[in-house]
This record gives C-alpha cells, structure tokens and sequence, in this order.
C-alpha cells in the first residue's frame, strides 16, 4: 500500500517494538509513542484483520473491552468501505493506525499476554482507547457520510 521508510512503524513490528526489553510492562509514554507512529501497513496486514473479524469481535466481549465494541464494529464497516473503494476520504495514517490497533488486540502475545485472568486484556483497552482518539475527526466524517449514503 504505501512504501515504508525505517521511521515508521507498521503491523508487523509493532508487537515487538512496544515490548519494553521483553518485559510486559504497560509503559503509558511509550505506547503513546509508538501508537501515534504508525505510518504504514501492508495488503496482507489489512487481510488479516478482516480474515479476523469474528475473533476480533468474540475477543470484545471481554468486559475489559465490550464499551468498544460499537466503535470496532464501525472501524470495520469503515474498513470494508474503504477495500471495495466505496469511501475514500480517509487518510492513510488513520488506516494505518486501525490496522494495527486491530492486529494488536488479535494477537494473544502482546505486552500483557491475554491469557492472565484480570489483566490480560488492560493492554488492548489502553490501545483501543488511543486509536479512538487518534482516528476521532475521521471516523466521525466516515459516520457522517454513512448517514447520507
């Protein structure tokens, strides 16, 4: 999709790159960081996630996670749209940043491993939480356009 350069993170890295040396330390600054430099993302990136969509959704269920829901329920409806070509007035670093977002919470090895009664789901809520912000102005245009088309 779009040509990476060595600055920019993408689905592929970006578990690793958040690790904080292997620990599972939920470091706030550092998700921050890495979250607002997603730049790109590949074809078989955004397959993924929508090969994923029905274990994505099962996963928020999850009390951690179930007042997300909605909102990753319309990232893919957003996402469809976008794949058939239907909306187009999305920037690709908010594509980005809803690929990974979605690819992190399907990944059960991630900075708290989801397997941990009680906590395992703490990561992706902080996560989901930051692309909401992140991707706000556009998804509010994509619902915007919904309305209307």
């Amino acid at each position: 999709m779009n040509k990476k350069n060595n600055t920019s993170f993408t689905a592929n890295n970006f578990y690793e790159s958040i690790k904080d040396n292997g620990s599972y330390k939920l470091n706030k600054d550092l998700l921050e960081k890495k979250f607002k430099s997603f730049k790109s993302y590949t074809k078989e990136d955004l397959q993924k996630v929508m090969d994923n969509e029905e274990k994505i959704n099962k996963i928020m269920q999850n009390p951690k996670l179930v007042e997300y829901w909605e909102d990753v329920k319309l990232y893919f409806r957003m996402l469809r749209d976008i794949v058939t070509r239907k909306y187009r007035k999305v920037p690709f670093g908010t594509v980005a940043a809803i690929v990974c977002t979605l690819l992190y919470i399907v990944n059960p090895q991630d900075i708290i491993p989801d397997y941990i009664v009680g906590v395992g789901y703490i990561d992706d809520a902080f996560i989901l939480s930051l692309s909401l912000v992140f991707t706000k102005f556009d998804v509010e245009k994509y619902r915007r356009w919904c309305m209307y088309d």
